[in-house]
Formats: C-alpha cells, structure tokens, sequence
C-alpha cells in the first residue's frame, strides 16, 4: 500500500514525464517543419536545376546541329558525317586552291579565296567564250576553203580529164617513134659493139706497150743507182779523212784530235774512227771542247772493247769539212732532232750553204720524212715519201750524194 508520500513523488513522476513528452513533441515537431522546409528547398532547387539542364541541353543540342551544318557545308569531315570538319584538311586545300588560281597571296581564308576564284573563273569564262567565237570563225573560214577546196577539184578533174587524153594521143605518137628509135638503137648497138671491140684491142696492145716502158725505165732506174751507188756510199771510201787521233785517255774515256777552232770544228760535232782501212771502223767520237789547235772528244761507242781507240786512227764525217765551200738541197720534212731552221745554221757553221734547188754546183741532197701534200686533182691531202719528190728523183739522176736526217742527226748532236 502507498504512502502519501509516494503517491506524490509518483504525480510528480508522471508530470515529469508529460511534460518531457510535450516537449519532445514540440521538438518533433520542430524538427519536421524545418524537415519539410528543407525539402521544399531541394524540390525548389531541384526543379530549377532540371529546368536549366533542359535549358542547357537545348542550346547545346542548338550549337551542335549548327556546327553539323557548317561541316556538311564546309566539308573536310572525318569517317563520320556528324564528326567536325578537320583544320588540317581545310588549310591543304586552300594551299591546294591558291596554287590553282592566280593573284591569291597573302589570301589566309576562304572567304578572301571564294571571291577571287569567282572573279579568276569568270574571267575564264569570258576567255573561253572569244576562243569559242574564234573557233567558230575559223570553222566559217574552213567551210568557205573546203567550198572553194571542191570547186578547183571539179576543175582540176576536168582539166585531168583533158590531160589524160592527151597523154594518150601523145603515148600512141611515142609509140611509133619508139619504134623507129628502137630499129636505129640496135644498129648503133651493132656499131658500138664492134667499135668496143677495136677499143679493146687497142687497150690491149697499149697496156703492152706501157709495161716495156716500164721495164725499160726500171732498167735505166736500175742503171743509173749502179752508176751513182759509188758517189753515194755513205763511207766515202775513197776520199782524204778529216782528221786524226793524237792521244787517247782510256781511263777518262776521252780522245785528242788535231783539228781546232780554226777548223770550222764545233762542239757536238761526231766522227766515226777508222784504222787504217777507211772500212775498219774502231768507234764513234763526239767532240765536246775545242782550242785552237786541237780538240777534245768523249768516246760515244766502240765497235770492239778489245780493239780500242788508239793514236794515228783517222777521223771521218761525211758532212764536215774543214776548208772550202759545198752545196746542200734540203728535201722533205723536218721535224725531228732539228727543225729544218736549226739545221740551216748548223750547215752554215761547217760551211755549208743550203739551196732552194738542185743546180751544178750542189753537192749531195739530204733527205727528210715524208711530207702532206695536196692533191690537186682531189683536193685533199696525201702523205709523199721523199723518195718519191721530185727532188730526190733529180738528185739521183744527177749522182749527188745523198744523206738522210738520220745520218746528219748521228755526226751532229745538240
């Protein structure tokens, strides 16, 4: 059984916790208005957000058809229609058209481009259009000669037409004198056959008559080198040497001779060295310091290193001479050790005076190579031996002794 005590402290129990109850739901209550007002907030905030994302998603959708548009229209789009148009591609092509239409630098874009290609074409157009009027001119020009063209064809024809019946007539009259020009041919045929054979004949008896006069020239030819081989044997056999040895040095290869400065002798002069038989030659000497009364020489060559060149030998050289004066005719080319100058001076240093032409006081010829002459008949240029000069023909009718540019470079040295 409670107590009055606890009775009370239950009522105040109880109210307690009415009132706590009241306040909870107050607070509760609370709670949920600023829950709903939040909410309402959200729904606000939401439905404005739907209605600028719709907004949004409408310009976007704008702008995206506008750029499709200017793509299609553009062009220079990737694989898909709805994809961009590419810079790259666009800025190739608008090089690509600058180069194809003149008076376009310094154009950037295709709005300076559009117009100067329509301007470039128009004037394309208008060039076209006076070439097509050309064209049509010519082609007016080319019906008027092609109408002119068919009308001197009918003449000509015509005119064909009347030549050709004269030409027959005229093929009738060349018959019939063919004819007779046929009958006369085959008698001058006949005479000319038998005159033909006269010829023959004739060339027959001539060709003979040539070759005994060719044997009879060979003959003389033949005579007259027996008769001149003497005068023009090269050692000279016969004739005084022009000097001799007067000491010899072995050692030093050297050889003393008794002709000098007062002997026409220069240095490079040569002589050939011979025993006492003019045939029995010891070597060759070139002359190489020269005094007053003697000179010395260098031993070019020896015939017989066991028979050497000794004292009293005699010296030769066909061209020198130490007293008087001789002639010379120079015949052919010379172009070798001396040029036909420098052998001018040195024959006139061992006095010898050089000839235009063969004469009766010339001495001996000295011969050269052979010589390009032109032919007058062909007009072009033959190669002529010296043999065959007629010079060299004169010189061996005459007997002169003849050397060749061979000898006088072996007895004279530069």
């Amino acid at each position: 059984m409670l107590t009055k005590s606890s009775r009370r402290g239950a009522a105040r129990v109880s109210a307690v916790w009415t009132i706590v109850a009241f306040v909870l739901f107050f607070v509760a209550l609370g709670f949920g208005y600023i829950a709903s007002d939040d909410a309402q907030k959200a729904r606000t905030e939401r439905d404005t957000a739907r209605t600028e994302a719709k907004a949004n998603s409408e310009a976007v959708a704008t702008e995206i058809q506008k750029w499709r548009s200017v793509s299609r229209l553009f062009g220079f789009q990737a694989e898909s229609e709805n994809a961009p148009s590419s810079v790259a591609a666009a800025t190739d092509a608008l090089e690509a058209a600058k180069a194809a239409f003149p008076d376009t630098k310094g154009v950037s874009t295709y709005q300076e481009l559009l117009p100067r290609m329509q301007t470039a074409y128009s004037t394309a157009l208008k060039d076209i259009e006076t070439k097509a009027a050309r064209i049509t001119d010519q082609e007016s020009l080319v019906r008027q000669a092609r109408a002119a063209t068919t009308e001197v064809q009918v003449t000509k024809d015509k005119e064909l037409q009347t030549a050709q019946a004269e030409l027959n007539d005229e093929r009738t009259n060349s018959r019939t004198q063919l004819s007779t020009k046929e009958a006369t041919i085959a008698t001058l045929t006949g005479e000319r056959n038998r005159l033909d054979e006269d010829v023959k004949l004739r060339q027959t008896q001539l060709a003979k008559l040539n070759k005994q006069i060719e044997e009879a020239q060979a003959t003389q030819q033949s005579l007259v080198r027996n008769m001149t081989r003497g005068r023009n044997d090269m050692s000279r056999s016969a004739e005084r040497p022009d000097g001799e040895v007067t000491a010899v040095s072995e050692k030093l290869g050297r050889v003393w001779i008794n002709l000098g400065a007062g002997d026409r002798l220069s240095e490079g002069i040569v002589f050939r060295v011979t025993g006492s038989d003019p045939a029995d030659i010891k070597g060759l000497i070139e002359v190489i310091d020269v005094q007053p009364k003697h000179s010395v020489c260098r031993v070019v060559s020896l015939t017989n290193a066991f028979d050497p060149i000794v004292t009293s030998h005699t010296i030769w050289n066909d061209l020198y001479q130490s007293k008087g004066a001789r002639y010379a005719v120079l015949g052919g080319r010379f172009d070798g050790q001396w040029n036909e100058k420098e052998l001018r001076l040195l024959l006139a240093d061992i006095g010898i005076t050089v000839q235009d032409a063969i004469n009766i006081n010339t001495d001996f010829l000295i011969a050269g190579s052979a010589r390009a002459v032109r032919n007058e008949e062909t007009d072009e240029m033959e190669i002529i031996e010296v043999s065959e000069t007629p010079v060299y023909k004169d010189a061996i009718a005459r007997g002169l002794t003849i050397l060749s540019i061979r000898d006088v470079e072996q007895y004279f040295r530069k």
